[in-house]
């Protein structure tokens, strides 16, 4: 909604307005409010309840982009800032294991790691004949200079010399070091500190309510005004004036930006992730050892005939339902992923289980679209 201006002149500090009070945008409002700007975290929700909450907390510096590449790794030296000295947010170094049982995955995982590396997401340190040079990551902590790049680890016995608990059937392991999770919860909450504390002159609120329309300095120009329906702490509606806006919603982005300019809607599609905690009580994924874990190759689930005809019967996708139980009784795809969560847990995720559902059209900042008329006309009639 275009760019931070002056606050109308004269010195003052300038004044933004963010939409969403998750991660990213109280991300935003930080670096805003470090650099002088005085910010209004807008959500209808309380901070980080949202996507937020439901995070797989994992973070990673490699990707196969000239441009993400850079862009993650700084992203990972401002999370490294924001854990300090006594790392508050819990961040480790665990990494991402990429494991494969065929020729096919051997070579992809090849094919990345390069690709990767010559973006400068560090060397690729190959194993054959033994693990010289292979450094291994702690349970905690991230202080590991030499945690970077990526270890390819060749041969069920080099690896399980590693991961004693990995499948023998496990032929080669792309190991990714620069990698792993943190707390997200108490990422957000120092973030929101900080964004509160400000700097140069700035400062942070979080101001619970629905974004519901805006008023624009000039036609087509930037936004001056954003109206807020439904604000307990206000009273009801309000207008805050700003100098810029930025939507940081999440899941409500394209909601915003509905509201901000219909005419030209954000490339966006929402996506249901479904996570699964296991409780680990024989012990195979160990709490303190394990990495971020992937399967590349196809696999089949271990069934006898009655659990093949429970899925058949359990599934619900020809009447509309989203249980699709049917396909999972044949070769499965690859990228199932897990990491110990804490106290015995395991989280794991398979994105086979849930990309064939749609997210609901009707968003739940309805309410702030069915007050749009209304509150324009009020501000018009203002003006």
């Amino acid at each position: 909604g275009g760019g931070i201006g002056g606050g109308g002149g004269g010195g003052s500090a300038p004044q933004v307005v963010v939409a969403g009070c998750g991660v990213a945008g109280i991300s935003a409002a930080m670096h805003l409010a470090r650099r002088g700007a005085l910010v209004t975290l807008v959500d209808p929700r309380p901070p980080l309840t949202a996507t937020s909450q439901y995070s797989t907390e994992c973070y990673r510096d490699f990707f196969t982009d000239p441009a993400l590449v850079p862009f993650m790794s700084r992203s990972v030296d401002i999370l490294e800032e924001l854990a300090g000295e006594e790392n508050e947010i819990r961040l480790n170094r665990r990494g991402y294991a990429f494991l494969a049982a065929s020729t096919d995955g051997a070579e992809a995982f090849e094919r990345f790691a390069e690709a990767a590396s010559s973006f400068g997401a560090g060397e690729v340190r190959r194993h054959r004949g033994g693990l010289e040079g292979y450094v291994r990551s702690p349970p905690s902590g991230f202080r590991q200079p030499r945690l970077s790049g990526f270890d390819l680890v060749y041969g069920s016995e080099l690896i399980r010399a590693i991961f004693p608990f990995v499948t023998e059937e496990a032929r080669v392991m792309l190991h990714a070091r620069r990698c792993g999770w943190m707390d997200a919860q108490g990422l957000g909450q120092v973030m929101l500190r900080l964004a509160k504390e400000g700097a140069n002159g700035g400062s942070a609120r979080v101001l619970r309510g629905s974004v519901a329309g805006f008023d624009r300095a000039a036609e087509g120009g930037a936004v001056s005004r954003v109206h807020v329906a439904g604000s307990e702490a206000a009273g009801g509606d309000v207008s805050v004036e700003c100098d810029a806006f930025v939507n940081a919603a999440g899941a409500w982005s394209s909601t915003i930006q509905a509201l901000l300019a219909p005419e030209d809607p954000l490339p966006l599609e929402n996506e249901v992730h479904a996570k699964v905690i296991l409780n680990d009580h024989l012990g195979v994924i160990p709490q303190d050892e394990a990495p971020f874990m992937v399967w590349r190759d196809r696999v089949r689930l271990d069934q006898d005939d009655d659990a093949r005809e429970g899925f058949l019967e359990l599934d619900d996708t020809a009447d509309g339902g989203i249980v699709n139980s049917s396909s999972w009784v044949g070769p499965q795809p690859g990228g199932q992923h897990l990491r110990p969560s804490g106290n015995g847990r395991v989280l794991l995720l398979w994105e086979h289980l849930h990309r064939h559902i749609r997210v609901p059209e009707e968003s739940s900042n309805s309410y702030a679209i069915k007050k749009k008329d209304e509150i324009e006309r009020v501000a018009k009639a203002n003006r």
